[in-house]
């Protein structure tokens, strides 16, 4: 998940391999078939074996999740567990670093979008410091570095 490889590609790296097998489920009920809320499903649906509206893998919901669901007011997902997983995990950032700079600008951020509400240690000029940060130049968040950050927050 974190560094996706493709299997020649472990392979050539030395990693070991393993396909992950899936069993073989009779599909009792289609995802396109449960209602849409919650309060429509009947307790029985913990039975039902169901295929997922994107992939067609199997996947049953258990008594605890039904519980969760209703006391949630959430309908019943139409996704495997893993592709509901993966879609939750697009929404980190990636496990890369990139070398920035303080968008620090004296009195205001670079894109003057945010006005300080202290004088920084570098007064009126653009903060020197560069880092390490999970945020990539292309993000729309302004990135200080720790002693612009904590100056605003502290």
């Amino acid at each position: 998940m974190f560094f996706p490889l493709l299997k020649e590609e472990a392979q050539r790296a030395g990693y070991k391999w393993t396909e992950k097998e899936e069993g073989v489920y009779i599909i009792t009920k289609k995802a396109s078939e449960l209602p849409e809320s919650i309060r429509n499903i009947d307790e029985d649906i913990i039975k039902e074996i169901i295929s997922s509206e994107k992939s067609g893998r199997a996947y049953r919901i258990l008594p605890q999740e039904l519980a969760l669901l209703k006391q949630l007011d959430i309908a019943v997902p139409t996704l495997h567990h893993d592709e509901r997983f993966d879609i939750r995990f697009s929404f980190l950032r990636p496990l890369k670093l990139w070398h920035r700079k303080c968008q620090c600008a004296g009195s205001k951020s670079d894109n003057q979008n945010y006005t300080n509400t202290i004088e920084h240690f570098h007064e009126g000029n653009h903060c020197p410091n560069e880092f390490e940060t999970s945020y990539s130049p292309d993000r729309p968040e302004i990135v200080y570095c720790e002693k612009c950050y904590q100056a605003e927050v502290v």
